[in-house]
């Protein structure tokens, strides 16, 4: 018996990684699942290709881009009201998958108990076997910095192990139970960012643990906000905003003030590092936007 999975994947004008990503899902051993794609409003041909190569795929068109959240929303909204499912799968529509990713996801999340989220070891796409995720995702309250065990380290056999975690990343298999308590992602992050961390920190508040599943492995791309190593103004912008609302909404009091309070040094720092990618738009926009919320 295999529980019915509903994967919901997001796209605006990346017709091409979408494609891929579409493509290296129908080739799953995993037999049971329907596939959702919310397009956010693309002009680049996405919906007419998709609907050309892969007619099966669930389409769900917006005129204008709802965000992350609200593009994951409408996916779970149609989810609710048109099928039934036990899981709920959110994968960034810039990776590709292995064979028995959904699989080893589906077994872990049914053996260990009070687990309402799992999700993969995620690699680079085009660095053999460095790691992007892979274990404990942990934000640090005072001082808003986040943690990942074995960020940008080669894979060496050293994060083999199930390991319970903090946060959990966009790409995660989520009980139906869970998305009952929970409700979906909040918009106030829209367009994008902290939505992910803030939708883990609100599974942990309901009493659901947040697992790291070593067997199950995808491919993720380098996103669009980020070039030759550095972020653009319009993601940092946002980061700063976002962050701002992420603190105030989970930290306790204190941390929220020692936040405050380190948050120049922080961005002082992040200014040294960007002026040495030549890249001062973004560390500007970072101040502004933590001005915001």
């Amino acid at each position: 018996m295999h529980p019915k999975i509903v994967i919901i994947i997001l796209n605006i004008n990346q017709k091409n990684n979408t494609l891929q990503c579409l493509q290296s899902i129908y080739r799953i051993d995993y037999p049971n699942y329907e596939i959702i794609l919310v397009d956010n409003g693309s002009s680049d041909g996405s919906v007419e290709a998709v609907s050309d190569l892969f007619p099966q795929t669930i389409l769900l068109e917006n005129k204008k881009n709802l965000g992350a959240s609200g593009g994951r929303n409408k996916g779970i909204k149609y989810a609710n009201e048109h099928l039934t499912y036990d899981y709920m799968l959110f994968l960034d529509n810039d990776t590709i998958v292995e064979k028995n990713f959904l699989t080893e996801l589906v077994r872990a999340i049914e053996k260990y108990p009070g687990v309402g989220i799992a999700f993969p070891k995620i690699y680079y796409m085009d660095r053999k076997k460095i790691i992007q995720i892979a274990g404990n995702i942990s934000v640090n309250f005072y001082t808003s910095l986040f943690h990942c065990d074995n960020y940008q380290k080669k894979d060496i056999g050293q994060c083999d192990n199930f390991q319970y975690s903090m946060l959990a990343p966009g790409c995660c298999l989520v009980k139906k139970k869970l998305m009952e308590k929970v409700r979906g992602f909040d918009e106030i992050y829209d367009p994008y960012g902290f939505e992910d961390s803030d939708f883990a920190l609100r599974s942990n508040y309901e009493g659901f643990k947040n697992l790291y599943v070593p067997d199950s492995v995808i491919y993720h791309k380098v996103s669009k906000t980020i070039s030759a190593g550095k972020y653009n103004a319009t993601y940092t912008k946002l980061k700063g905003r976002n962050m701002k609302i992420f603190m105030k909404r989970h930290a306790t009091s204190f941390q929220y003030l020692c936040f405050l309070l380190i948050s120049p040094l922080l961005g002082i720092k992040t200014l040294i590092r960007e002026m040495k990618h030549g890249n001062t738009g973004a560390a500007i926009s970072l101040f502004k936007g933590s001005l915001k919320s």
